[in-house]
């Protein structure tokens, strides 16, 4: 993960919650929130593929996100 922070850069765990800002990750059975907007993601996916993802991207609700179209890129 890369991220303005540099105490979260590198940050590796699992996703346990998610708010319109943030994403708690668990690592180590300690939670920590990171800030969506200035990072950016590495997310492994169940077939072992690795998926890099903008953080602002991500800033809005889960529920609301869906309803989001992104440009063509």
């Amino acid at each position: 993960m890369k991220s303005r922070n540099m105490k979260q850069e590198g940050m590796r765990g699992t996703v346990a919650d998610e708010t319109r800002n943030t994403i708690a990750i668990i690592k180590n059975e300690k939670i920590s929130k990171v800030a969506k907007a200035g990072a950016e993601f590495v997310f492994a996916l169940p077939d072992g593929k690795r998926v890099k993802i903008e953080g602002s991207l991500l800033v809005a609700r889960p529920e609301n996100r869906i309803k989001t179209k992104l440009k063509r890129w």
